[in-house]
């Protein structure tokens, strides 16, 4: 997938987001990304590298891994490890995150829980006006 803006005329700033999805097999997914901005009057210029996957151990065990790399500062911005638990109608994930924004460290700890679909409600709307008993 790839989003873009470039500016018209020579003004205004120009914005590449390209991702890509693979997987190789049924229990990996590999991702990778990148954005590139230049000129943008809010933002410093960037050239973000973000790699991760996913790997399914078993039917109820998963682990993930994400990696962000600002190519302009030559810093590794962020590193996100999980492991997800399937609890049936829930995923549940534990996981640790490091940032670096180049000037202090800051460590931290994940847990989520996330809804994997809502329940399905029916409604009949099946209505003949011309049906009804008089």
């Amino acid at each position: 997938m790839i989003n873009s803006q470039v500016p018209a005329f020579n003004k205004g700033f120009t914005e590449v987001n390209s991702s890509i999805k693979i997987q190789p097999t049924a229990d990996l997914q590999i991702n990778v990304g990148h954005r590139y901005l230049n000129d943008n009057p809010f933002f410093l210029d960037s050239s973000l590298i973000v790699v991760g996957g996913y790997y399914r151990l078993n039917d109820n065990w998963g682990v993930g891994v994400q990696e962000q790399y600002e190519e302009a500062t030559d810093v590794l911005e962020q590193q996100r490890y999980a492991v997800y638990r399937d609890l049936t109608s829930w995923v549940a994930s534990l996981g640790a995150v490091i940032r670096d924004n180049a000037v202090v460290k800051k460590y931290g700890v994940l847990f989520t829980i996330t809804l994997k679909a809502f329940p399905k409600f029916g409604f009949d709307l099946n209505f003949d006006p011309g049906s009804s008993a008089e």
